[in-house]
């Protein structure tokens, strides 16, 4: 199970048509329509993509979930990472959905702004930070969020088209060039926040 792992290479299964097609549902008829989709889609990887055994055998060891609770534990975690790739590409498309943003502690975050000198926000978020940083775009200035990124040249340039709001900017690790230390050091010069 280790091994499969560490093999990820960060680049999702998916084709461009298949963007295409949930970019246009979303846009057209909205976010619900793309989750029914999104049920058979998931269904198809719950068949047919190999690293279902492994994360099997992870509720199984680790859970201790029986072999039929596994089984279908298995296709709900498809079908839920699949929507938090659809509401992040809703939330960033600027497609209206009826979400909620609470921000808690932003006083902290308007403090550290309104000094001007730049700053690391340290956080436990697990979720998707290019959507929390889309809430903090009201405190007018430059936010950089450092993170692993590898998609697929033309997935990643479509995606960029679609997501009209992404207004901070992402700071790619490269482990070959090294390239993302360049970048934070003019973050950072630039007296901007990394989060």
């Amino acid at each position: 199970m280790k091994n499969q792992a560490a093999q990820w290479d960060g680049q999702s299964k998916a084709k461009i048509l298949g963007y295409k097609i949930f970019v246009g549902i979303l846009n057209t008829v909205g976010l619900n329509p793309a989750y029914f989709l999104l049920r058979f889609v998931s269904f198809y990887y719950f068949l047919f993509s190999k690293p279902n055994r492994y994360i099997r055998e992870y509720f199984i060891k680790a859970h201790h979930y029986s072999k039929w609770k596994a089984f279908w534990a298995v296709y709900k975690n498809n079908y839920i990472f699949g929507q938090t790739i659809l509401d992040k590409v809703a939330q960033m498309a600027g497609v209206k959905t009826n979400f909620e943003f609470i921000h808690e502690g932003g006083e902290v975050l308007d403090k550290v702004a309104a000094l001007g000198k730049g700053g690391i926000l340290v956080s436990a978020h697990t979720g998707n930070w290019e959507i929390a940083g889309q809430g903090l775009n009201r405190l007018n200035t430059q936010f950089n969020i450092l993170m692993y990124e590898n998609e697929r040249a033309n997935i990643k340039e479509y995606m960029n088209d679609v997501m009209k709001k992404k207004k901070i900017n992402v700071i790619a690790i490269n482990e070959e060039t090294k390239s993302h230390i360049i970048e934070l050091h003019k973050a950072f010069s630039n007296n901007e926040l990394l989060v």
